[in-house]
Protein backbone atom coordinates (compact mmCIF):
# COMPACT_ATOMS: atom_id res chain seq x y z
CA UNK A 1 0.00 0.00 0.00
CA UNK A 2 2.84 2.05 -0.09
CA UNK A 3 4.67 3.97 2.60
CA UNK A 4 2.69 6.11 5.41
CA UNK A 5 5.50 8.64 6.46
CA UNK A 6 4.23 12.10 6.24
CA UNK A 7 0.70 11.57 6.26
CA UNK A 8 -2.45 12.34 8.88
CA UNK A 9 -3.93 9.38 10.02
CA UNK A 10 -7.35 9.05 11.44
CA UNK A 11 -7.57 7.53 15.22
CA UNK A 12 -9.20 4.09 13.40
CA UNK A 13 -6.36 3.60 11.46
CA UNK A 14 -4.06 3.79 14.29
CA UNK A 15 -5.61 1.68 16.42
CA UNK A 16 -5.60 -1.05 13.07
CA UNK A 17 -1.92 -0.68 12.83
CA UNK A 18 -1.16 -1.05 16.38
CA UNK A 19 -2.89 -4.62 16.56
CA UNK A 20 -1.66 -5.55 13.60
CA UNK A 21 1.67 -4.99 15.17
CA UNK A 22 0.44 -6.58 18.75
CA UNK A 23 -0.80 -9.17 16.94
CA UNK A 24 2.58 -10.03 15.14
CA UNK A 25 4.66 -9.61 17.96
CA UNK A 26 2.54 -12.89 19.51
CA UNK A 27 3.88 -14.52 16.35
CA UNK A 28 7.39 -13.94 17.12
CA UNK A 29 7.90 -11.05 14.75
CA UNK A 30 9.49 -7.86 15.98
CA UNK A 31 8.05 -4.15 16.01
CA UNK A 32 10.78 -3.31 13.92
CA UNK A 33 10.34 -5.61 11.14
CA UNK A 34 6.11 -5.39 11.31
CA UNK A 35 7.02 -0.91 11.03
CA UNK A 36 9.67 -1.84 7.93
CA UNK A 37 7.01 -4.48 6.33
CA UNK A 38 3.92 -1.18 7.22
CA UNK A 39 6.38 1.39 5.42
CA UNK A 40 5.62 3.44 8.74
CA UNK A 41 8.51 4.87 11.21
CA UNK A 42 9.04 2.90 14.40
CA UNK A 43 9.22 5.73 16.68
CA UNK A 44 6.03 6.84 15.67
CA UNK A 45 4.24 3.72 16.59
CA UNK A 46 6.15 3.86 19.60
CA UNK A 47 4.21 7.33 20.49
CA UNK A 48 1.04 6.25 19.55
CA UNK A 49 1.40 3.01 22.25
CA UNK A 50 2.04 5.47 24.95
CA UNK A 51 -0.48 7.53 24.45
CA UNK A 52 -2.60 4.25 23.98
CA UNK A 53 -1.20 3.65 27.50
CA UNK A 54 -1.81 7.15 29.05
CA UNK A 55 -5.47 7.28 27.70
CA UNK A 56 -4.64 10.13 25.76
CA UNK A 57 -6.22 8.65 22.53
CA UNK A 58 -4.88 8.72 19.50
CA UNK A 59 -6.79 11.13 17.72
CA UNK A 60 -4.59 14.27 16.07
CA UNK A 61 -5.17 17.63 18.15
CA UNK A 62 -4.33 21.04 17.42
CA UNK A 63 -0.74 22.23 17.08
CA UNK A 64 1.01 24.67 18.89
CA UNK A 65 -0.35 25.81 22.71
CA UNK A 66 -4.44 26.12 23.29
CA UNK A 67 -3.22 29.95 24.57
CA UNK A 68 -0.71 32.04 22.80
CA UNK A 69 1.66 33.21 25.27
CA UNK A 70 2.34 36.54 24.27
CA UNK A 71 -1.54 37.58 23.56
CA UNK A 72 -2.94 40.60 24.16
CA UNK A 73 -4.02 40.91 28.66
CA UNK A 74 -7.63 42.48 28.98
CA UNK A 75 -6.64 45.34 30.45
CA UNK A 76 -4.35 46.13 27.21
CA UNK A 77 -7.40 45.34 25.34
CA UNK A 78 -9.38 48.07 27.06
CA UNK A 79 -6.54 50.33 27.20
CA UNK A 80 -6.81 50.17 23.18
CA UNK A 81 -10.55 50.88 22.96
CA UNK A 82 -10.42 53.69 25.45
CA UNK A 83 -7.27 55.56 23.61
CA UNK A 84 -9.77 54.76 19.99
CA UNK A 85 -12.60 56.21 21.38
CA UNK A 86 -10.80 59.47 22.96
CA UNK A 87 -11.46 63.31 22.12
CA UNK A 88 -7.85 63.31 20.81
CA UNK A 89 -7.05 59.93 18.94
CA UNK A 90 -10.27 59.39 17.44
CA UNK A 91 -9.69 60.49 13.90
CA UNK A 92 -6.04 58.39 14.09
CA UNK A 93 -5.89 54.76 11.78
CA UNK A 94 -4.92 51.73 12.95
CA UNK A 95 -1.61 52.19 12.17
CA UNK A 96 -1.13 55.71 13.78
CA UNK A 97 -2.89 54.67 16.78
CA UNK A 98 -0.77 51.78 17.30
CA UNK A 99 2.51 53.83 16.66
CA UNK A 100 1.34 56.89 18.87
CA UNK A 101 0.14 54.74 21.33
CA UNK A 102 4.16 52.76 21.70
CA UNK A 103 5.80 56.38 21.35
CA UNK A 104 3.63 57.63 24.47
CA UNK A 105 3.89 54.16 26.71
CA UNK A 106 0.40 53.00 26.67
CA UNK A 107 0.46 49.59 24.99
CA UNK A 108 2.52 48.11 22.78
CA UNK A 109 0.99 46.38 20.13
CA UNK A 110 0.51 45.54 15.86
CA UNK A 111 -1.02 47.44 13.45
CA UNK A 112 -3.16 43.87 13.16
CA UNK A 113 -3.36 43.87 16.91
CA UNK A 114 -5.22 46.76 17.06
CA UNK A 115 -6.73 46.08 14.16
CA UNK A 116 -8.93 43.13 15.22
CA UNK A 117 -9.39 45.24 18.54
CA UNK A 118 -11.24 47.95 16.55
CA UNK A 119 -13.16 45.21 14.29
CA UNK A 120 -14.29 43.59 16.82
CA UNK A 121 -15.78 46.70 19.05
CA UNK A 122 -17.09 48.38 15.77
CA UNK A 123 -14.63 51.11 15.88
CA UNK A 124 -13.28 51.24 12.46
CA UNK A 125 -15.96 52.75 10.84
CA UNK A 126 -14.47 56.21 9.11
CA UNK A 127 -11.47 56.33 11.09
CA UNK A 128 -8.59 57.99 9.56
CA UNK A 129 -8.54 60.44 6.25
CA UNK A 130 -9.41 57.16 3.88
CA UNK A 131 -12.58 56.47 6.16
CA UNK A 132 -16.36 55.61 4.60
CA UNK A 133 -18.69 58.14 5.58
CA UNK A 134 -22.21 57.41 5.75
CA UNK A 135 -23.16 59.51 2.46
CA UNK A 136 -25.45 61.83 4.04
CA UNK A 137 -23.36 65.20 4.07
CA UNK A 138 -24.23 68.70 2.83
CA UNK A 139 -22.86 70.64 0.15
CA UNK A 140 -21.41 73.94 2.74
CA UNK A 141 -23.50 76.90 1.75
CA UNK A 142 -20.90 79.26 0.38
CA UNK A 143 -22.62 83.01 0.64
CA UNK A 144 -21.62 85.67 -1.58
CA UNK A 145 -18.69 87.81 -1.06
CA UNK A 146 -19.77 91.22 -1.44
CA UNK A 147 -16.14 92.39 0.61
CA UNK A 148 -12.79 91.73 1.81
CA UNK A 149 -12.45 89.75 4.83
CA UNK A 150 -15.61 87.62 4.84
CA UNK A 151 -13.96 84.36 3.74
CA UNK A 152 -10.67 83.51 3.92
CA UNK A 153 -8.95 80.17 2.83
CA UNK A 154 -6.07 78.54 4.39
CA UNK A 155 -3.70 75.65 3.52
CA UNK A 156 -0.71 73.82 5.38
CA UNK A 157 1.97 72.26 3.38
CA UNK A 158 5.29 70.19 4.20
CA UNK A 159 8.24 71.64 2.84
CA UNK A 160 11.67 69.34 2.30
CA UNK A 161 14.99 70.86 4.22
CA UNK A 162 18.46 69.45 4.17
CA UNK A 163 18.38 66.95 6.96
CA UNK A 164 16.19 63.72 6.54
CA UNK A 165 12.88 63.63 8.15
CA UNK A 166 13.05 66.77 9.00
CA UNK A 167 10.19 68.88 7.47
CA UNK A 168 9.56 72.96 7.69
CA UNK A 169 5.40 73.96 8.00
CA UNK A 170 4.80 76.28 5.36
CA UNK A 171 1.01 78.05 6.19
CA UNK A 172 -0.55 80.30 3.97
CA UNK A 173 -3.79 82.72 3.92
CA UNK A 174 -5.91 83.97 1.34
CA UNK A 175 -8.59 86.35 1.41
CA UNK A 176 -11.33 84.80 -1.68
CA UNK A 177 -12.92 88.39 -1.81
CA UNK A 178 -11.72 88.48 -5.68
CA UNK A 179 -11.50 92.56 -5.86
CA UNK A 180 -8.83 92.86 -3.20
CA UNK A 181 -6.59 89.46 -2.69
CA UNK A 182 -4.90 89.65 0.04
CA UNK A 183 -2.53 86.92 1.16
CA UNK A 184 -0.40 86.12 4.71
CA UNK A 185 2.14 83.41 5.46
CA UNK A 186 4.16 81.84 8.10
CA UNK A 187 6.91 78.92 8.13
CA UNK A 188 8.06 77.03 11.39
CA UNK A 189 9.46 73.70 12.62
CA UNK A 190 6.53 73.11 14.30
CA UNK A 191 2.54 72.73 13.87
CA UNK A 192 1.50 75.64 16.36
CA UNK A 193 -1.92 75.54 17.18
CA UNK A 194 -2.92 79.10 15.58
CA UNK A 195 -0.06 80.81 13.81
CA UNK A 196 0.85 84.10 13.44
CA UNK A 197 -0.52 84.87 10.29
CA UNK A 198 -3.73 83.31 11.45
CA UNK A 199 -4.19 85.06 14.55
CA UNK A 200 -3.42 88.47 12.61
CA UNK A 201 -6.38 87.62 10.04
CA UNK A 202 -8.41 87.06 12.95
CA UNK A 203 -7.74 89.83 15.19
CA UNK A 204 -8.43 92.31 12.08
CA UNK A 205 -12.18 90.98 10.92
CA UNK A 206 -13.07 88.78 14.10
CA UNK A 207 -12.79 85.98 11.67
CA UNK A 208 -13.60 82.28 12.90
CA UNK A 209 -11.79 79.57 11.71
CA UNK A 210 -13.72 75.63 11.01
CA UNK A 211 -11.31 73.13 9.77
CA UNK A 212 -11.44 70.04 7.75
CA UNK A 213 -9.34 67.30 7.40
CA UNK A 214 -7.69 66.11 4.29
CA UNK A 215 -5.56 63.40 2.73
CA UNK A 216 -2.17 64.23 1.78
CA UNK A 217 0.75 66.21 2.60
CA UNK A 218 -1.58 69.44 2.74
CA UNK A 219 -4.95 70.41 4.18
CA UNK A 220 -6.75 73.11 3.19
CA UNK A 221 -10.34 75.17 4.46
CA UNK A 222 -11.66 77.75 4.68
CA UNK A 223 -13.78 80.18 7.16
CA UNK A 224 -16.56 82.62 7.31
CA UNK A 225 -16.03 86.06 9.25
CA UNK A 226 -19.39 86.23 11.83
Amino acid sequence: MGPIADQWLPAETKQAILIVIATSQDQGVCARRSCAILAISHRRVVRWQARERLGLGLADGTPGPRDALHRMLPEEIERIAAMAVSQEYVDLSHRILAITAGEKGLFFASFSTVYRVLKARDLMTARGPGGRHNGHSLIPVRKELTAPNQRWCWDISYLLTLEKGVYLYLYLLLDEFPARPSFGGSVGRRPPRRPACFSKAVWRGKTSWTSRKTSGPSCSTTADAK
